[in-house]
Protein backbone atom coordinates (compact mmCIF):
# COMPACT_ATOMS: atom_id res chain seq x y z
CA UNK A 1 0.00 0.00 0.00
CA UNK A 2 1.81 2.93 -1.19
CA UNK A 3 -0.02 4.87 1.67
CA UNK A 4 0.05 8.90 1.87
CA UNK A 5 1.70 9.86 5.40
CA UNK A 6 -0.51 12.59 6.81
CA UNK A 7 1.54 15.24 8.00
CA UNK A 8 0.15 17.88 10.47
CA UNK A 9 1.96 21.27 9.62
CA UNK A 10 3.67 22.73 12.25
CA UNK A 11 2.10 25.96 13.63
CA UNK A 12 4.12 29.13 12.91
CA UNK A 13 4.25 31.23 15.57
CA UNK A 14 4.17 35.30 14.57
CA UNK A 15 5.08 37.53 16.71
CA UNK A 16 3.03 39.86 17.92
CA UNK A 17 2.85 43.28 16.07
CA UNK A 18 4.41 46.11 17.37
CA UNK A 19 2.53 48.16 20.03
CA UNK A 20 1.26 51.33 18.37
CA UNK A 21 2.00 54.35 20.37
CA UNK A 22 -1.25 56.25 20.80
CA UNK A 23 -0.60 60.18 21.27
CA UNK A 24 -1.36 61.63 24.62
CA UNK A 25 -4.83 63.18 24.22
CA UNK A 26 -4.64 67.19 25.87
CA UNK A 27 -6.83 66.09 28.86
CA UNK A 28 -3.84 63.67 29.47
CA UNK A 29 -1.39 65.81 29.06
CA UNK A 30 -3.03 68.18 31.04
CA UNK A 31 -3.30 65.43 34.01
CA UNK A 32 0.56 65.10 33.80
CA UNK A 33 1.29 68.63 33.56
CA UNK A 34 -1.04 69.27 36.97
CA UNK A 35 0.38 66.22 39.03
CA UNK A 36 4.07 67.79 37.86
CA UNK A 37 2.96 70.79 39.31
CA UNK A 38 3.10 72.36 35.75
CA UNK A 39 -0.07 74.88 36.61
CA UNK A 40 1.07 77.23 33.37
CA UNK A 41 0.91 74.03 31.00
CA UNK A 42 -2.19 72.70 32.72
CA UNK A 43 -4.09 75.37 32.70
CA UNK A 44 -3.98 76.47 28.98
CA UNK A 45 -4.28 73.05 28.06
CA UNK A 46 -7.55 72.23 30.14
CA UNK A 47 -8.71 75.39 28.41
CA UNK A 48 -8.43 73.84 25.24
CA UNK A 49 -10.54 70.94 26.17
CA UNK A 50 -13.28 72.88 27.44
CA UNK A 51 -13.20 74.72 24.55
CA UNK A 52 -13.93 71.09 22.56
CA UNK A 53 -17.32 70.78 24.69
CA UNK A 54 -16.44 67.44 26.78
CA UNK A 55 -19.04 65.68 28.28
CA UNK A 56 -20.67 66.38 31.68
CA UNK A 57 -18.15 64.78 34.25
CA UNK A 58 -15.00 65.13 32.51
CA UNK A 59 -15.82 68.91 32.38
CA UNK A 60 -16.55 68.87 36.13
CA UNK A 61 -13.01 67.56 36.40
CA UNK A 62 -11.37 70.04 34.76
CA UNK A 63 -13.04 72.44 35.89
CA UNK A 64 -11.85 71.39 39.84
CA UNK A 65 -8.65 71.20 38.40
CA UNK A 66 -8.56 74.54 36.90
CA UNK A 67 -10.03 76.43 40.20
CA UNK A 68 -7.06 74.01 42.15
CA UNK A 69 -4.77 75.50 39.56
CA UNK A 70 -6.09 79.12 39.94
CA UNK A 71 -5.82 78.65 44.04
CA UNK A 72 -2.12 78.35 44.61
CA UNK A 73 -0.69 80.92 45.97
CA UNK A 74 2.55 82.40 43.83
CA UNK A 75 2.03 80.07 40.63
CA UNK A 76 1.84 82.02 37.30
CA UNK A 77 -1.79 81.12 37.02
CA UNK A 78 -2.74 82.68 40.43
CA UNK A 79 -6.20 84.14 40.09
CA UNK A 80 -8.20 83.35 42.99
CA UNK A 81 -11.31 85.71 41.74
CA UNK A 82 -11.53 83.33 38.85
CA UNK A 83 -10.89 80.13 41.16
CA UNK A 84 -14.07 81.33 43.08
CA UNK A 85 -16.02 81.57 39.79
CA UNK A 86 -15.05 78.06 38.98
CA UNK A 87 -15.51 76.39 42.72
CA UNK A 88 -19.07 78.63 42.86
CA UNK A 89 -20.28 76.58 39.65
CA UNK A 90 -19.50 73.45 40.84
CA UNK A 91 -20.87 73.76 43.92
CA UNK A 92 -23.99 74.84 42.83
CA UNK A 93 -24.18 71.71 40.83
CA UNK A 94 -25.38 69.06 43.29
CA UNK A 95 -24.84 66.57 40.64
CA UNK A 96 -21.31 66.99 39.83
CA UNK A 97 -18.78 64.82 42.09
CA UNK A 98 -17.30 67.72 42.82
CA UNK A 99 -20.02 69.62 44.72
CA UNK A 100 -19.19 69.05 48.00
CA UNK A 101 -15.62 69.90 47.65
CA UNK A 102 -15.57 72.91 45.86
CA UNK A 103 -18.16 73.99 48.86
CA UNK A 104 -15.36 72.97 51.88
CA UNK A 105 -12.72 75.06 49.17
CA UNK A 106 -15.34 78.10 49.02
CA UNK A 107 -15.95 78.09 52.79
CA UNK A 108 -12.40 77.86 53.79
CA UNK A 109 -11.57 80.16 51.33
CA UNK A 110 -13.95 82.64 53.44
CA UNK A 111 -12.57 81.47 56.80
CA UNK A 112 -8.90 82.47 55.49
CA UNK A 113 -10.09 85.64 53.83
CA UNK A 114 -12.25 86.86 57.39
CA UNK A 115 -9.04 85.99 59.46
CA UNK A 116 -6.96 87.23 56.67
CA UNK A 117 -9.19 91.00 57.23
CA UNK A 118 -9.33 90.80 60.73
CA UNK A 119 -4.84 90.25 61.08
CA UNK A 120 -5.30 93.39 59.01
CA UNK A 121 -7.86 95.24 60.65
CA UNK A 122 -5.65 94.58 64.40
CA UNK A 123 -2.20 95.53 62.25
CA UNK A 124 -4.01 98.76 61.71
CA UNK A 125 -5.21 99.00 65.36
CA UNK A 126 -1.46 98.37 66.58
CA UNK A 127 -0.24 101.18 64.21
CA UNK A 128 -2.37 103.33 65.69
CA UNK A 129 -1.95 103.23 69.19
CA UNK A 130 2.03 102.97 68.22
CA UNK A 131 1.46 106.42 66.62
CA UNK A 132 -0.70 107.41 69.70
CA UNK A 133 1.92 106.19 72.50
CA UNK A 134 4.62 107.82 70.20
CA UNK A 135 2.75 111.38 70.38
CA UNK A 136 2.73 111.17 73.88
CA UNK A 137 6.22 110.59 74.30
CA UNK A 138 6.80 112.80 72.14
CA UNK A 139 4.57 115.44 74.36
CA UNK A 140 6.44 114.37 77.01
CA UNK A 141 9.91 114.90 75.95
CA UNK A 142 8.22 118.36 74.82
CA UNK A 143 6.75 119.15 78.41
CA UNK A 144 11.10 118.45 79.84
CA UNK A 145 12.30 120.84 77.04
CA UNK A 146 10.30 123.32 78.09
CA UNK A 147 10.33 122.93 81.96
CA UNK A 148 14.48 123.12 80.80
CA UNK A 149 13.93 126.21 79.34
CA UNK A 150 11.84 128.13 82.13
CA UNK A 151 14.16 126.77 84.81
CA UNK A 152 17.25 128.03 82.88
CA UNK A 153 15.06 131.35 82.22
CA UNK A 154 14.57 131.67 85.89
CA UNK A 155 18.05 131.14 86.97
CA UNK A 156 18.72 133.93 84.15
CA UNK A 157 20.86 131.54 82.04
CA UNK A 158 19.32 133.48 78.91
CA UNK A 159 21.37 131.59 76.19
CA UNK A 160 21.11 128.13 77.68
CA UNK A 161 17.11 128.96 77.95
CA UNK A 162 16.96 130.29 74.80
CA UNK A 163 18.52 127.24 72.91
CA UNK A 164 15.98 125.16 74.91
CA UNK A 165 13.00 126.79 74.08
CA UNK A 166 14.12 126.84 70.54
CA UNK A 167 14.49 122.89 70.85
CA UNK A 168 10.80 122.94 72.57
Amino acid sequence: MGGVACQKKAAVSRPDPPPVLQTPTDKELADRSFRRGDLETAVNLYKQVLASNPDVDERAAIMYRLAVSYSVPGSPVYNPQQAAVLLTELSNDPHSAYATDAKLILGLTAEVNQLRLLSSEKEELVQALSAQLKSFNDRESFRRELEIAERNFAQGNYQVAAEAYLQY
